[in-house]
């Protein structure tokens, strides 16, 4: 079962890359900002922010609308774009392996293990 989160009309406006991956959502006033250390391109390939080509992979995602962005049954998240694009953050067992939070101050956060815990 997949536990939708609600990102109507938000785009992917900012990207910041260092030891992780900061995903920074807004539509209109509001905002989504994700963090998270490995990722999935939707095709298989992983997200490896030593390699050009992964990064400019992500930086074509800029200003793309969202299509969807849910978690599912496993905690993996899953980010889809309008242009058939995306990726997925899989749960890590030593560590927290995604961070979510929104400017309605409601936080996700998979534990490590792959628990999700949601603070509001």
């Amino acid at each position: 079962m997949k536990r939708k989160i609600e990102l109507a009309t938000y785009s992917l406006e900012r990207i910041c890359i260092d030891y992780g991956i900061e995903c920074i959502f807004q539509s209109a006033s509001k905002w989504v900002n994700l963090r998270f250390t490995a990722a999935q391109f939707s095709d298989g390939e992983m997200v490896d922010i030593n390699q050009t080509e992964s990064v400019t992979r992500l930086v074509r995602m800029l200003h793309v609308e969202l299509k969807e962005l849910y978690v599912n049954d496993d905690s993996i998240l899953q980010v889809d774009f309008e242009n058939r694009d995306g990726f997925r953050v899989f749960p890590v067992d030593e560590f927290e392996s995604w961070e979510l939070v929104t400017s309605e101050n409601l936080r996700w956060v998979c534990m490590p293990g792959g628990e999700v815990a949601i603070w509001s």
